[in-house]
C-alpha cells in the first residue's frame, strides 16, 4: 500500500497557476477547511538577466508601485546594455517540451533555468509578504494548476524538476507535497462550490458519467478571440471515490477556433450586402459604423441598438429595417463554424445529450469590440441539434482560475486527514475524526483546529526529554496534583476525573505554563505514566466536548486510530 502524505504537517499551502503570459498565485492556510476564496496575486511573467545569463537582474514584484518598476527597469537597462530578456516563458517552455530535452539547445535550457528562478522568486516574495509569518519553505506544500492542453507527462518529467531546481521542495519530498490540477478541472469545481460566489450564481450538480461541453471564451492580442471546447466525462472525484467529494471531468475530445476583428467585419459586411443593401458593393463605411455601435456589454440580444446616421443616406425602407435590427438578427446569420464544433463535439458522445458552459474571459483593459460580438454570436446561433441541452453561461469565470483549485485543495488535505492517522509526537499533537455512514462514505471531517477549538493541546515535546533516560519536565503544580488524586490508583476510573482534568488544563496553559514555578525534573515512573495517562484522558476529553450531540449520545460507535513517535514510546 501506498504510504499516505500528512498534509497537515505543512501550515500552509502555495497555490500556483501557470498562465500563458502570467503567473497567479494564492497561499492558503490549512489550519481552517473552510474554503473561502483567498485573495489572489497576478505576476506578469516577465523576467531580465544580466548578459551572463547568471544572474536575475528584474521581476515585476507584487504590490510595488508601477512608477517605481518602471523606473527600476529603466536603470536596469541603462546599466546592461546586453541585457537578456524573457517574457511568457512558461507558454516557451511547453513549446521547448514537445522537442523532447534530448533535442534541446542552449536556449532551450537557459529558457528551464529562468522559470525555475522565476519560480523561486515567486514563491520567496509569497513567503516574506504574508501578514502571519511563515518560518520557511519546510512550512508549505504546493498545487500548481496547469492548462488542460498540456500533454500530462509534462508535470512529472518537466515540471516536477523545475519545483525542485528552484529550491522550493527536494528530489526527497514525498510527490504528494507537489500535486497538479488542469485549469479546466479548476473551473468544474468552481462550478461545483457551495459559498456565496457572484460569477456562479448556483451550485451545478453533476452526475458521473454525463457528457458536457465546456466552452472557454478568451480575449487575446491582435484583436483575436480563441474558443476551446472540450467534450468531457463527468468522473468520480480526484483524489477517492470513498469521500463524497466534487466530481471531475475527463476529456474525451477537444476543438479549438479562432475569432477575429477583421472576421466579424467580414460577416457583418457579408450580413449587410445580402439582407439590406441587395448586393451593393459599397458598404464599407455602413459596416464600420454597425460594427462600433456595439459598444455596450450585451444584456438582452433581441433589442434593436442601431442608432440611423443621416449621412449613409437611407430610403424609408433601409431605414426601417435597420432601426428593427437586434444582436440576434445580425449575429444569428453569421459564420456557423463555432456551432458547426459543437455539433460535432456533441455528436461524438455516446450520452443522448449534452449540455453546454460557455464560460468568458476579458484579458485587455474594457470590454473589446470582437469579445462583444463574440458573446453576441454564441448566445445568438440556434442551437437546434438534437443532441445540444441546456446552456449557459458564465461570465468572466475564467478572470480568476484558482478559484475552483481552492475546493482541491480542501479535498486533497480532507484526504490526507482520513487516511493519516491522528498523530502524536514531540514537536506537536494533531487530532481528527470523520462521521462515516452505513454505505461506508466518510460524510464530514473535523480536522485539528474545529476539535481543538478554544482549548490548548501542548505537544509532549514541551514537557519530556526524550534521550536514553527520559525526564518528565514540569512545576511543581503538576506534582501535588498527582499526588492529590492518586491515593485511588493509576487504574482507577476515579483519578481521571473531570475535576483533574480541569486542573491539568489550567496548569498546561500555553500562556501561563513557561512562566509559573520553575521546573522540577522528574525520573520516577509513576509520574511520568500519571502524565501520559492524564494527558490521553485530556485529549479523549477534547475530542468527546466537540462531537455532535447525537455521535455523543452513546448511539454512535467511535473508533480510534492513534500513532505515536517511536521515540517516545521507547
Amino acid at each position: 500500500m501506498e504510504e499516505v502524505y500528512d498534509l497537515h504537517q505543512h501550515s500552509h499551502c502555495a497555490l500556483i497557476s501557470l498562465g500563458d503570459n502570467d503567473i497567479i498565485w494564492s497561499i492558503i492556510s490549512n489550519v481552517s477547511r473552510v474554503s473561502g476564496f483567498n485573495s489572489q496575486t497576478r505576476v506578469k511573467d516577465y523576467i531580465i538577466y544580466n548578459k551572463e545569463k547568471t544572474e536575475a537582474l528584474f521581476w515585476e514584484i507584487p504590490y510595488s508601485s508601477k512608477k517605481k518598476l518602471k523606473e527600476q527597469l529603466d536603470q536596469i537597462k541603462q546599466n546592461n546594455e546586453d541585457y537578456i530578456q524573457i517574457e511568457n516563458s512558461v507558454e516557451k517552455l511547453y513549446t521547448a517540451y514537445q522537442k523532447r530535452k534530448c533535442n534541446w539547445d542552449e536556449d532551450d535550457i537557459f529558457l528551464e533555468k529562468a522559470v525555475s528562478d522565476f519560480l523561486r522568486l515567486v514563491i520567496h516574495n509569497m513567503v516574506e509578504t504574508q501578514k502571519k509569518p511563515i518560518d520557511s519553505f519546510d512550512a508549505l506544500h504546493y498545487v500548481c494548476v496547469v492548462p488542460s492542453v498540456w500533454d500530462k507527462k509534462i508535470r512529472e518529467e518537466l515540471l516536477r524538476p523545475i519545483f525542485i531546481q528552484s529550491g522550493v521542495i527536494s528530489e526527497n519530498d514525498h510527490k504528494n507535497r507537489l500535486l497538479f490540477f488542469s485549469d479546466i478541472e479548476s473551473i468544474f469545481y468552481r462550478m461545483q462550490n457551495e459559498y456565496s460566489d457572484p460569477k456562479v450564481p448556483f451550485s451545478e450538480n453533476f452526475k458521473v458519467g454525463d457528457h458536457k461541453i465546456m466552452c472557454r471564451v478568451n480575449s487575446l492580442k491582435d484583436d483575436t478571440v480563441s474558443i476551446h471546447l472540450d467534450l468531457v466525462e463527468i468522473q468520480y472525484p480526484l483524489l477517492d471515490i470513498t469521500y463524497e467529494t466534487l466530481r471531475y471531468p475527463r476529456i474525451l475530445l477537444s476543438s479549438s477556433a479562432f475569432i477575429t476583428l477583421n472576421d466579424i467585419k467580414k460577416n457583418l459586411e457579408t450580413f449587410l450586402k445580402a439582407e439590406l443593401f441587395l448586393g451593393n458593393t459599397n458598404v464599407n463605411q455602413h459596416n464600420q459604423d454597425v460594427f462600433y455601435e456595439n459598444n455596450r456589454t450585451i444584456s438582452t440580444l433581441m433589442i434593436p441598438f442601431i442608432e440611423i446616421k443621416e449621412e449613409w443616406m437611407l430610403n424609408d425602407l433601409q431605414s426601417s429595417y435597420l432601426k428593427a435590427l437586434s444582436y440576434f438578427d445580425i449575429c444569428s446569420k453569421f459564420d456557423k463554424n463555432i456551432l458547426e464544433s459543437m455539433k460535432r463535439l456533441a455528436s461524438s458522445s455516446s450520452r443522448k445529450y449534452c449540455d453546454i458552459f460557455i464560460c468568458y474571459r476579458e484579458n485587455k483593459t474594457g470590454y473589446s469590440y470582437e469579445m462583444r460580438w463574440t458573446e453576441a454570436i454564441l448566445k445568438s446561433v440556434s442551437y437546434d441539434s438534437s443532441k445540444i441541452g441546456q446552456i449557459s453561461h458564465y461570465e468572466e469565470i475564467l478572470d480568476d482560475i484558482t478559484k475552483g483549485a481552492t475546493f482541491y485543495i480542501r479535498d486533497a488535505i480532507h484526504i490526507s486527514d482520513i487516511q493519516s492517522r491522528p498523530h502524536i509526537s514531540s514537536k506537536y499533537t494533531l487530532l481528527s475524526y470523520s462521521t462515516i455512514n452505513s454505505k461506508g462514505f466518510v460524510e464530514s471531517t473535523l480536522d485539528n483546529s474545529n476539535i481543538i477549538s478554544n482549548n490548548y493541546l501542548p505537544p509532549l515535546g514541551l514537557f519530556f526529554n526524550v534521550s536514553n533516560v527520559t525526564t518528565l519536565n514540569v512545576n511543581r503544580k503538576f506534582t501535588t496534583l498527582v499526588e492529590k488524586y492518586l491515593n485511588t490508583g493509576l487504574s482507577s476510573i476515579d483519578f481521571l476525573s473531570k475535576d483533574l482534568l480541569s486542573e491539568f488544563k489550567d496548569i498546561i496553559l500555553e500562556e501561563n505554563y513557561s512562566v509559573s514555578e520553575p521546573f522540577v525534573i522528574i525520573y520516577q515512573a509513576r509520574y511520568i505514566k500519571a502524565f501520559l495517562l492524564i494527558y490521553f484522558a485530556y485529549i479523549n476529553e477534547v475530542i468527546s466536548s466537540s462531537l455532535h450531540p447525537q455521535l455523543n449520545s452513546g448511539n454512535a460507535k467511535i473508533g480510534y486510530l492513534v500513532s505515536v513517535e517511536k521515540s517516545l514510546l521507547d
